[in-house]
């Protein structure tokens, strides 16, 4: 399976801070990672349903990034669901 990187959340949210503008850059760079780290760990999320659930909710709610912009939230989802059914 191919988990979504703290690398590829970072590239994405850069290409939509070059199309919409923002202010860039990570204010906390443990609210990004975290998420992504947990979603490995079938025995608290066993299904896609529920891993998504999760990074939605984490980056929604947490705001590890300066901007606080929604859209990068959504679209690094799905990427993520792209992924996840590569494997």
């Amino acid at each position: 399976m191919n988990y979504f990187t703290y690398r590829a959340l970072l590239t994405i949210h850069d290409k939509i801070l070059d199309v919409s503008g923002g202010m860039s850059g990570v204010k906390d760079e443990g609210l990004l990672r975290g998420p992504l780290s947990f979603i490995q760990d079938d025995s608290y999320y066993p299904s896609l349903t529920d891993k998504l659930t999760h990074i939605v909710y984490s980056l929604v709610k947490n705001h590890g990034f300066n901007d606080r912009k929604m859209i990068y939230k959504y679209r690094c989802n799905f990427v993520f669901y792209i992924n996840f059914y590569k494997n």
